[in-house]
C-alpha cells in the first residue's frame, strides 16, 4: 500500500515539473511594472539647453512604488492553496475489525481538520482556483487609483524653486490587471491511523497587463519644450503585458492526531513550504517557510465545528494564523463548510494614497499645489481575514466534487473580491 503513495507522489512531482519546464519563461514579471513606470515618465531632450530626460527618474516616488510592487509579489506568491486532507476519514474498529468513517462530513476546502485518513489509505485530488485581484489595502488596481507623483531632481539642494524649472512635476495614474490561476495537485497517505503525510504541488499561471497615463505639470515652465515626452506633448500612455506559468512553492505536510476521544479530536499539523516557484515571475515567494498549527474539531452528528491556531516562520517575515469553521452534512452525499480564516504578518506593510504639497515658482512668486500620491509603510503589520464557503458532493464510491468561494472580510493586503474553486478527489 505504501508503494502506491510514493508512486503517486512521483507522478505528481513529474507532472508539475514537466509543465514548468515546457513553459519556462525568459520574462521577469516582477520588474515589468517598475520598468514600465521608468519608461513611461522618461522625457524627451529639449531642442536646446539642459537635457532633462532622466531628471524625474530619481524621485522618491520610485522607492515607495518599488516597495508596493515587492509587497504584491510576496502576497501573490502566498495565495492560499486548497487543503491536502481527504474528504473521507476512517478509523479502525478492533471489535469489528473493519475501518469505519469518523465523521459524516467531507471537510473544508481551505482549512485543515484534525481527522486522518487511516492507515494505508490514500487520497489524491486536483483543484483549480482563480484569483483576479481588485485592490491592495483599499487602493483599487484596475481603476487608475494608483496615483504617482514624480518631482524634479534638485540640482543644488536648495529646493524646487531655483532653478525655476525644478518646480515642474510628472503625475501618473496606473491601471493594473493582475490575475493568477492555480491548479493544485494534492496527495495524502495515511502512514498510521494517527499520522498522515501529504504533498501539494501548485501549478501557477500569472497574467498581468499594466497601463500608465502620465502627465507633465508644467506649472513652472509654462508651454516651453523643457519638459515634454518623446511624442512632443505633455501626456504619455504606455502599456505592457506578460504572463508566466510553472510550479509554485511546493507544500509538504504532516499531521498527527494526538487526541481522538469522540466527539473531540485534536491534531498537530506541520508544514514545510519550499521556494520551488520562480520568484522573478511571481510564481513563488523565494522564501523557505515552516508552519505549525493545532486543529480541533467536535464531531456532533451532522455538524462538526472546528478551530485552528498556528504560527509560521520564514527567512523574511513571521506570521500568526487562526481560523474557525463549521462542517454540516446536508445529506449523506453532500456537505457544506463555512470558514473564517485569519493571518497576521509582521511588517507586511500597508499602501495608501494621500495628498502631498509641492512648492514651485511661476516666474513671479512661490506657490504651492497639492497632488495625490501613493505611499507604502513597511513597518505596518498585515492583518487579513477571509471567508470561505464550499460544497462537497459524493458522486460515487469515494469520489468527491468540490465547489467553493473564497472572499475577503477585510481590505488589508492584496485582495480579490471573490475567488472560485472547483475540484475533484478520490480516496482508496
Amino acid at each position: 500500500m505504501r508503494s502506491r503513495f510514493w508512486t503517486g507522489l512521483v507522478i505528481l512531482l513529474c507532472a508539475g515539473f514537466c509543465r514548468s519546464t515546457a513553459e519556462g519563461q525568459s520574462l521577469n514579471l516582477r520588474d515589468l511594472t517598475p520598468d514600465l513606470v521608468r519608461d513611461g515618465i522618461r522625457l524627451a531632450p529639449p531642442l536646446s539647453g539642459i537635457d532633462h530626460a532622466a531628471h524625474f527618474l530619481d524621485s522618491g516616488q520610485f522607492e515607495s512604488f518599488q516597495e508596493i510592487n515587492d509587497a504584491i509579489g510576496r502576497q501573490i506568491a502566498n495565495i492560499p492553496i486548497s487543503t491536502s486532507a481527504g474528504g473521507f476519514a476512517f478509523e479502525y474498529d478492533p471489535d469489528l475489525m473493519i475501518y469505519s468513517r469518523k465523521t459524516r462530513t467531507f471537510g473544508s476546502t481551505y482549512a485543515e481538520r484534525p481527522f486522518t485518513l487511516g492507515e494505508g489509505k490514500f487520497n489524491v485530488g486536483v483543484n483549480f482556483s482563480r484569483f483576479t485581484f481588485d485592490e491592495i489595502d483599499d487602493v483599487g488596481l484596475r481603476e487608475g487609483n494608483i496615483k504617482l507623483l514624480f518631482t524634479h531632481e534638485d540640482f543644488d539642494d536648495d529646493g524646487p524653486t531655483n532653478p525655476q524649472f525644478e518646480g515642474d512635476v510628472v503625475t501618473a495614474e496606473m491601471f493594473w490587471n493582475l490575475d493568477s490561476d492555480i491548479t493544485s495537485l494534492v496527495a495524502t497517505y495515511g502512514l498510521t491511523d494517527r499520522f498522515d503525510l501529504a504533498v501539494a504541488i501548485p501549478i501557477v499561471e500569472v497574467n498581468t497587463q499594466v497601463s500608465l497615463a502620465a502627465h507633465v505639470e508644467t506649472q513652472s515652465t509654462g508651454d516651453g519644450d523643457i519638459h515634454q515626452f518623446p511624442n512632443g506633448t505633455s501626456d504619455n500612455v504606455v502599456t505592457r503585458s506578460g504572463s508566466a506559468s510553472g510550479v509554485g512553492d511546493i507544500l509538504l505536510r504532516g499531521k498527527y492526531l494526538f487526541l481522538s476521544n469522540d466527539p473531540n479530536y485534536v491534531a498537530f499539523t506541520g508544514d514545510v513550504r519550499f521556494p520551488s516557484g520562480d520568484e522573478k515571475n511571481l510564481l513563488g515567494s523565494g522564501d523557505f517557510r515552516v508552519q505549525g498549527a493545532l486543529g480541533w474539531a467536535y464531531n456532533y452528528g451532522d455538524l462538526s465545528p472546528r478551530a485552528t491556531v498556528g504560527f509560521g516562520v520564514s527567512s523574511e517575515r513571521d506570521e500568526v494564523l487562526y481560523g474557525a469553521g463549521l462542517d454540516w452534512a446536508l445529506d449523506p452525499k453532500l456537505s457544506v463548510a463555512f470558514d473564517i480564516l485569519g493571518r497576521q504578518v509582521s511588517e507586511g506593510g500597508k499602501a495608501s494614497v494621500g495628498s502631498r504639497e509641492v512648492t514651485y515658482n511661476d516666474g513671479t512668486i512661490d506657490r504651492t499645489t497639492s497632488f495625490d500620491q501613493i505611499v507604502f509603510d513597511e513597518s505596518e503589520s498585515l492583518t487579513q481575514i477571509d471567508g470561505s464557503i464550499g460544497f462537497k458532493l459524493n458522486i460515487r464510491g469515494t469520489w468527491l466534487v468540490t465547489a467553493n468561494g473564497f472572499f475577503p472580510l477585510t481590505s488589508n493586503g492584496l485582495r480579490d473580491h471573490f475567488s472560485p474553486l472547483i475540484g475533484i478527489d478520490y480516496g482508496f
